[in-house]
């Protein structure tokens, strides 16, 4: 690779990455895929959880891998899904499995826990983020009421990504994107929110607050003896995923974009708060970002649909390749669709659920796999270019482009639906978003970059020169 070498972690709900990167000669940013594993919810008794000691072994073997290469590490950076967490106690321990998000027991609560909330529109102005049903919030919520006992033991809580920076580096921390995103932030001081944090009765379980493109410690001994590095810096970064990505596009003006992977996430950058009826009647969470703007993001279940499909008719012997349903889609194009609103994020058998919510858009449904994708497809193109067109009305700009990023740009079929069905240029290719924008972040917090609008040359460079 090219000078100092960087190491992003971008961990994502099916599967981690570890993504080297450095600058080249004349000034682009240059990744190479060093490691990559499987990853997902367990289900036990019912109940679904992360296994946080695979994904940590996974760092590690990680980098071995780079250490075995001869690579010199600057810096290392995590990001990951956002609104789950993990509780530790007083001896720095975990307690228990993180659960996940799609846990249903969470949504049996769901009616109880927005009774508490309060006025819609008032948790709006507070926090920056409509109501949802999935939040860290809720999960905290349900903690404390209904496992008072989990909470009051507690030392203290960390986010997902910061869970994997506290076992490298011993530091608990967290930055702005996961309060944001997760109903527990506060507009004003775009942070965790004080007065939820007493709400729930967690004010003195709340890590310390970090700046992206800072360096918040350093790896500790258990890392030097597993894998002979010692020390390395680790950086705060946009650790939720989906901000480290919309970081990485790198345009200057206000833009709408499209992060596509298990989730797909959408929405406009622009320069601060909207907190305006407009922006609240549109669903829309406001995401503080590290260079100081602002993400506005709304989100469906995206790929993950296609990714339950793939491990059952894989379970079922059917050897069945994205680009072979890729190819499928592209060559045939049906007006059939369902609503994501009709699939449960529980769901089992999720070929079942998918034939339901087609059934239910009044469709006869399809024969085969082949068929099933193609309907996807078109699905998740017509949200998409809905959303993104209630998202210009709400903050009254049109755009000529969509940028497109993340591991489900590669989904060809639904990138063509989408420039098709919004008449806008559709801008992919970049593909390790997250992890592109983890990187130009360590960069700025040792010094290899300046600041983040250096940043955005780079990217700008290296991804989207004409």
């Amino acid at each position: 690779m090219g000078r100092r070498v960087f190491l992003a972690f971008d961990i994502g709900a099916s599967n981690g990455r570890a993504i080297a990167g450095s600058l080249t000669e004349d000034g682009k940013l240059c990744q190479e895929e060093i490691y990559r594993f499987s990853n997902g919810f367990l289900r036990m008794n019912g109940r679904l959880y992360w296994d946080y000691v695979h994904v940590y072994q996974e760092l590690l073997e990680a980098l071995r891998e780079c250490r075995c290469r001869g690579l010199e590490l600057a810096c290392i950076g995590i990001d990951a899904w956002s609104q789950d967490y993990a509780f530790l106690n007083e001896n720095g321990l975990v307690i228990g499995l993180p659960r996940c998000y799609r846990e249903p027991e969470l949504d049996r609560h769901g009616d109880d826990i927005d009774s508490v909330l309060g006025d819609p529109r008032e948790f709006f102005l507070h926090c920056g983020q409509v109501k949802h049903r999935i939040s860290s919030l809720r999960q905290l919520y349900y903690d404390c009421t209904y496992q008072p006992e989990l909470v009051k033991n507690a030392r203290g809580f960390l986010f997902i990504p910061y869970l994997f920076v506290y076992l490298l580096t011993g530091k608990m921390a967290y930055d702005d994107t996961l309060p944001a995103i997760g109903e527990l932030g506060d507009t004003k001081i775009r942070g965790l929110s004080k007065k939820t944090a007493e709400f729930l009765g967690i004010e003195t379980k709340v890590p310390i607050r970090f700046q992206s493109g800072t360096i918040l410690g350093r790896t500790n001994d258990t890392v030097r003896e597993e894998t002979g590095y010692e020390r390395i810096p680790v950086a705060c970064i946009d650790s939720h995923d989906t901000s480290s990505a919309v970081l990485a596009i790198g345009e200057e003006k206000n833009f709408l974009y499209v992060s596509s992977g298990t989730w797909s996430m959408y929405g406009a950058v622009v320069d601060g708060m909207r907190l305006d009826e407009e922006i609240y009647k549109a669903g829309l969470c406001n995401s503080p970002m590290g260079d100081g703007r602002i993400a506005l993001m709304g989100g469906t279940a995206g790929m993950f649909v296609i990714q339950q499909c793939m491990r059952q008719w894989k379970a079922q012997g059917r050897r069945i390749s994205y680009q072979q349903l890729t190819d499928y889609a592209l060559a045939h194009k049906t007006d059939k669709y369902f609503s994501f609103a009709d699939i449960s994020d529980s769901a089992v058998d999720m070929e079942t659920e998918v034939l339901r919510a087609i059934s239910c858009a009044g469709f006869e449904c399809p024969k085969d796999p082949f068929e099933l994708y193609e309907v996807f497809a078109n699905s998740l193109a017509r949200l998409t270019v809905k959303e993104l067109t209630e998202t210009e009305k709400a903050i009254e700009e049109d755009f000529d482009r969509i940028y497109l990023v993340g591991g489900g740009s590669r989904a060809e079929a639904v990138n063509q639906r989408i420039e098709d069905g919004s008449g806008k240029e559709v801008c992919s290719g970049l593909t390790e978003a997250a992890a592109a924008g983890n990187l130009l972040a360590q960069m700025i917090a040792v010094g290899e970059l300046k600041d983040f609008a250096e940043a955005r040359i780079v990217s700008r460079n290296s991804f989207f020169a004409p």
